[in-house]
């Protein structure tokens, strides 16, 4: 395979980065690497993506927002998550350890879901819904996604998943308002939480 050609390895691969007030990147953090060919391509096209310049803006101010972007090769899909602060916060642990404990959970379901057994379905599903301070999911608000079916199957594991936690606020627990975002086929899954 010519030098050229090599970042059509197959391959995922991740990035994590911070964008100041000005729109500026910084702190990047390879979190996935793939092969030199590939690093270079996604390094060049970061201060290409449009959304950077869109940070988050709360009371008047803007944030500092970290990004995570995930690359699968050689399809060449892209996967863009945002969250306001900055990568060393609690918060942003706390999303990073929650996504990854949902995407094992996906994972290990899928594979024995019906949607494993067919042609395999390139679709972008999220869920927003409530969990109430007993830890249950309380309301499906709002479902996206191009395919029937894989909505339907990300809204039953919801539902099925035992280990959704009320957040504390002032000391309680109390709703909480979940927005899960799952990727298809690959099954690459990012979810955040806030108290209500």
């Amino acid at each position: 395979m010519s030098k050229d050609s090599s970042y059509l390895v197959s391959s995922e691969v991740v990035i994590r980065f911070e964008v100041d007030s000005n729109g500026k990147s910084e702190n990047i953090t390879w979190i996935k690497c793939g092969n030199h060919a590939q690093m270079n391509l996604i390094t060049q096209a970061i201060d290409m993506l449009p959304d950077l310049h869109s940070t988050i803006k709360l009371s008047d101010k803007f944030l500092k927002t970290t990004y995570t972007l995930k690359v699968y090769f050689p399809q060449m899909t892209c996967v863009m998550y945002c969250t306001a602060g900055n990568i060393n916060s609690p918060d942003f642990d706390n999303t990073m350890e929650l996504s990854r404990n949902l995407q094992a959970y996906f994972k290990e379901n899928y594979k024995t879901s019906k949607l494993s057994k067919s042609e395999p379905i390139d679709d972008y599903v999220t869920v927003i819904f409530t969990v109430n301070k007993k830890n249950k999911v309380d309301e499906v608000i709002s479902v996206t996604g191009r395919n029937m079916d894989t909505r339907a199957w990300v809204i039953k594991m919801v539902y099925q998943n035992k280990d959704w936690k009320a957040m504390v606020k002032n000391g309680k627990p109390g709703e909480t308002r979940y927005n899960l975002q799952v990727k298809f086929p690959m099954i690459s899954v990012f979810c955040y939480g806030k108290p209500l």
